[in-house]
């Protein structure tokens, strides 16, 4: 994996969009970072530009170089196959001295952002009536930066670090207004490669693009060890971004669980596992030897688990974030005529004489889908979507367990500090350390009902 960062040093005023404003004041707002409110460039508009650059030089160099562009930024289902992406890309960010300036200096930060006033003209170049607005405008001589991986090895890698050097050589703007004088900017990759060694990469053909593994990087003969106890691990997951495990999709609404599935884990995992069971995951998981629980709230320094459908509150307490009890109806009945409520979300740990119900931050931001022709979002390509996201900030946990390992220390074994892993597709997270194995009480008895602690054994 290779990994350098891009340096976006704005010329000249730029504007990236909220894709909201404020009613009776602003038409268009900036977007800025749901964690500080500063102004940002977000992954997929970076991604976006520095793709439509290298398209353009791989369309001049021809030989083969446009090829180059679907292995490292990736295709989609309309040019008839699927493929992820080699580049992982994060959103460009201010320096992080100057941040915490202006996080202590609100005023100065206010001061970074200005209102620009605006009309809308007719076909004869007339202010058209009605038609002034009010767009938020970022100053220029900003510097941000982007930290960014690369997933290739050998002479591919080098190919690739050619091209995108070349792309960021000849973007020149970002953002909206970018015919229009604002977004003028200057892309530098530092650790990327030379320019000189990019120039002699560039002036040959293409090398012939690498064959994507599949199946066979996960399956293949699995042998166990003897032994049949299972080993449960308690991994913490930190997410350094907002992430999205898509549920629903309500026309141009894409809406995120509040919780990670264990099957996005495995690519992230996959070959520490792969060196601690001693074969390939896949086999592991299908031989039932290897299984990984959903990824949820950390509630008390517990794994939260969903509230059951049985929980009720009465609705003039306000529950168990008010420190008053809930009842299970399946054991309990109701008493007086108390207007009461049924829990439909949220996550519940055992507490130190009750329970503790955490609520997992759920935010959302819009996304346009540009069209070349126009460079614009259009109905043809998709449009403007709104996604919602598990905020940055979250802490998970979720619960890897393992029969017959090949390392009896598997807990001592898989405590390591985790490098960046990309879990879902658009906002990106990474696992963080994980702790020690600690064995959970459950927080429904699963044989007398009780919703606290009780002096039933854990069920096997």
């Amino acid at each position: 994996m290779n990994s350098f960062s891009l340096k976006v040093n704005f010329q000249s005023d730029w504007h990236i969009g909220e894709g909201a404003g404020q009613q009776g004041r602003i038409d268009s707002l900036v977007r800025r970072s749901p964690e500080e409110r500063l102004p940002y460039v977000p992954a997929k508009t970076l991604t976006g530009i520095w793709r439509d650059s290298c398209e353009q030089i791989a369309e001049g160099l021809g030989n083969g170089w446009r090829d180059w562009v679907g292995l490292i930024f990736g295709t989609s289902a309309d040019t008839g196959r699927t493929t992820p992406a080699r580049l992982a890309l994060r959103a460009a960010h201010l320096d992080p001295s100057l941040r915490q300036d202006l996080l202590s200096y609100p005023r100065l930060a206010e001061a970074l952002v200005w209102v620009k006033p605006g009309v809308a003209l007719d076909e004869l170049g007339v202010a058209k009536k009605d038609f002034l607005r009010f767009e938020e405008m970022v100053m220029a001589g900003l510097e941000l930066t982007a930290t960014a991986e690369l997933d290739l090895e050998g002479p591919e890698l080098t190919a690739a670090q050619a091209l995108l050097w070349a792309g960021a050589q000849t973007t020149q703007r970002i953002g909206a207004k970018r015919r229009r004088g604002a977004g003028k900017c200057q892309l530098e990759a530092l650790g990327l490669i030379e320019p000189q060694r990019a120039l002699e990469v560039l002036a040959q053909e293409a090398p012939d693009v690498p064959q994507l593994s599949s199946a066979r990087h996960f399956f293949g003969p699995f042998e166990f060890q003897a032994g049949s106890s299972w080993q449960i691990v308690d991994l913490e997951i930190q997410l350094k971004s907002p992430a999205i495990a898509t549920e629903n999709t309500l026309g141009n609404v894409v809406e995120s669980r509040d919780y990670l599935p264990g099957t996005y884990l495995l690519a992230a995992l996959n070959h520490k596992l792969e060196s601690l069971l001693g074969g390939p995951l896949l086999s592991a998981l299908t031989a039932g030897q290897l299984r990984f629980s959903n990824a949820y709230l950390e509630v008390e320094g517990q794994r939260g688990l969903p509230v059951p459908m049985a929980l009720f509150y009465r609705k003039s307490d306000g529950g168990l974030e008010s420190d008053e009890p809930a009842f299970n109806r399946l054991i309990e009945k109701q008493e007086g005529s108390a207007q009461e409520k049924q829990y439909r979300q949220g996550y519940l740990a055992n507490g130190t004489d009750h329970l503790v119900l955490g609520k997992v931050d759920i935010f959302s931001t819009t996304h346009g889908t540009i069209e070349d022709q126009h460079q614009r979002p259009t109905a043809a390509v998709g449009g403007v979507f709104t996604y919602t996201a598990l905020a940055a900030g979250t802490v998970l946990r979720v619960c890897p367990s393992s029969a017959r390992l090949k390392s009896p220390s598997f807990p001592a074994s898989i405590a390591w500090a985790a490098p960046k892993k990309t879990i879902t597709a658009g906002p990106r997270s990474k696992p963080g350390r994980p702790p020690c194995p600690l064995p959970r009480p459950p927080v429904v008895c699963l044989r007398c009902g009780s919703l606290r602690r009780c002096s039933c054994a854990p069920p096997t």
